[in-house]
């Protein structure tokens, strides 16, 4: 997946997530170079659905993933993967 691509399915989801009412979202975007968390971290901070955001716990997926909260659900918490 590229970068565009990535930064279009993180912004339908995080929509998404927003209009089903969904408040924790894991985005796996994978190791590799950087280049696609670099730019998952990039929608998420620009995002006003965006509660808050960190890296998955090392046995989630760790450097590989990023645990989102979506605005209006608890801000912090364990998600279920």
């Amino acid at each position: 997946m590229d970068r565009h691509s990535a930064s279009l399915l993180v912004r339908q989801a995080l929509e998404a997530c927003r209009r089903d009412g969904v408040h924790r979202l894991r985005i796996v975007h994978g190791k590799g170079t950087g280049a696609l968390r670099d730019e998952v971290r990039f929608v998420l901070e620009g995002s006003a659905h965006v509660a808050d955001f960190r890296t998955a716990r090392p046995r989630d997926g760790g450097e590989g993933a990023v645990d989102v909260w979506i605005e209006g659900g608890p801000r912090r918490g364990p998600i279920r993967g």
